[in-house]
């Protein structure tokens, strides 16, 4: 595990309100797939079921600093991820 802290975890997928959305099963409580109109309310209702406090800034910015990584990608791997969604 790459975070290596016991604390909830959740998976928000999240998508424009211009797509379609199919059914779609998942097999975790902590995934969410929700259109972007919804995300507030589900990270609002997320954060009313946690305990507090439960994490403190330090850890916050060392979660921050070991995830950032992951979310630079190029846009090739960018289109190549959109055109296998597309394909489903």
């Amino acid at each position: 595990m790459l975070l290596k802290l016991d604390i909830p975890i959740y998976s928000l997928i999240v998508f424009s309100d211009n797509c379609e959305l199919k059914k779609i099963t998942l097999k975790s409580d902590n995934s969410k797939v929700i259109y972007n109109y919804e995300l507030k309310f589900t990270i609002n209702e997320l954060i009313n079921t946690i305990p507090k406090p439960i994490l403190s800034i330090e850890e916050i910015n060392m979660i921050y600093n070991k995830l950032f990584p992951y979310t630079q990608v190029n846009s090739e791997i960018r289109n190549a991820h959109i055109n296998n969604i597309k394909i489903y």
